[in-house]
């Protein structure tokens, strides 16, 4: 582990990545896998992932959410094939498509039509899959809109229709919504089936429903280990940096958002929401410090926030603080965080900044 001058770290364990990896390709079976790794891929850093699954084989396509995501992961020598899962505009980024061997996300006609034009003026051949509108209403061609695209391709020298795809709105929790968006999918895209591929589901609906996994699946969650069964390959830690006795009735943190009700022991650590660790934990969450819970107490700063460490006689500048994992037989997960803050685990992940510096064991 490098230095750290201010000591607050994300620590990623590749060996529970390369096991959800291939965990998740035992149960695709003949699908293929598609590892998702937009928005710093969730947060555990995606040129390193990127290139670690790259290096051991454990993926066969990338994900990502923008142009730049795609373009940063060419430089850094990613191979794999990459799909640009947002909408492509301004319409002229499609030469950076070509350019760089990335494939883009089709969600209208004028875009196919455009796409058509940017590969004509390159003399270029350029790859697409055409993203399907079934309910989770954010992109995606209408039935009809899709067969347009289909009719308009069958004369194209230009452009070349890899796969269709759609996406689960809510393959955790409603399972008749699910099966309504996916027998649609198959409706929609039947006629075609024999000429392109075709995946539609996220680590939800590759898990819950074994129809939905068609020719791949993108997984994103589930492969960084944040679904039962499978390993969580973040951690979020730091140490204490000061301790000091508070009396009881004094305040604590901004806002005097603390009022100690007796004698305490109080240990501030370095981070904050400055980090992404966000003030909704003030007063509600804990951190690990030893395998024991240490409650949260006042509001979370930007760089800095206490803890309760009475209980933690022995408890000293240094110690190992853990903001989320594993400490002894108590652990704290993204999704529990989440619950302290109205959100969703994904939030919790995506949030660590890049000024938390990420480091990989094995």
């Amino acid at each position: 582990m490098k230095d750290l001058f201010r000591p607050t770290w994300a620590e990623i364990d590749l060996n529970s990545l390369a096991y959800n990896l291939k965990k998740l390709k035992e149960i695709l079976g003949k699908s293929r896998l598609m590892f998702v790794v937009k928005a710093n891929a969730y947060g555990h850093g995606i040129e390193e992932v990127s290139l670690f699954a790259q290096q051991n084989r454990l993926c066969d396509w990338l994900g990502v959410s923008s142009v730049e995501e795609g373009l940063l992961l060419r430089q850094k020598g990613i191979k794999l094939p990459v799909l640009v899962l947002g909408s492509v505009y301004p319409m002229k980024n499609f030469q950076a498509f070509a350019e760089h061997n990335l494939t883009p996300t089709i969600s209208s006609l004028w875009g196919v039509k455009e796409l058509d034009k940017t590969a004509m003026s390159l003399g270029k051949k350029i790859n697409c899959h055409i993203k399907i509108e079934t309910g989770m209403n954010r992109i995606g061609v209408s039935e009809n809109a899709f067969k347009s695209i289909m009719s308009f391709l069958e004369t194209s020298r230009n452009v070349c229709v890899q796969a269709a795809y759609s996406h689960f709105s809510s393959a955790d929790c409603d399972r008749d919504y699910s099966l309504m968006q996916l027998n649609l999918f198959k409706k929609i895209t039947a006629p075609y089936e024999k000429f392109i591929e075709r995946h539609m589901a996220n680590s939800a609906g590759a898990l819950n429903f074994p129809r939905a996994r068609f020719d791949m699946a993108r997984c994103g969650w589930a492969a960084y280990g944040y679904v039962k069964g499978f390993k969580p390959a973040m951690s979020l830690k730091s140490r204490i940096v000061f301790i000091k006795n508070v009396k009881r009735g004094a305040f604590i943190s901004y806002n005097k958002s603390y009022k100690a009700a007796k004698n305490m022991r109080v240990a501030t650590i370095p981070a904050g929401y400055g980090d992404g660790y966000i003030r909704a934990f003030s007063n509600r969450g804990y951190v690990l410090i030893d395998g024991q819970k240490c409650p949260i107490v006042g509001n979370i700063t930007m760089d800095m926030f206490m803890a309760d460490i009475s209980g933690l006689k022995k408890a000293q500048v240094g110690d190992e603080v853990v903001l989320m994992g594993k400490s002894g037989k108590e652990y704290i997960g993204p999704d529990f965080l989440a619950s302290l803050a109205d959100t969703i685990g994904y939030e919790i992940t995506t949030l660590i900044m890049s000024r938390v510096p990420r480091i990989y064991k094995m």
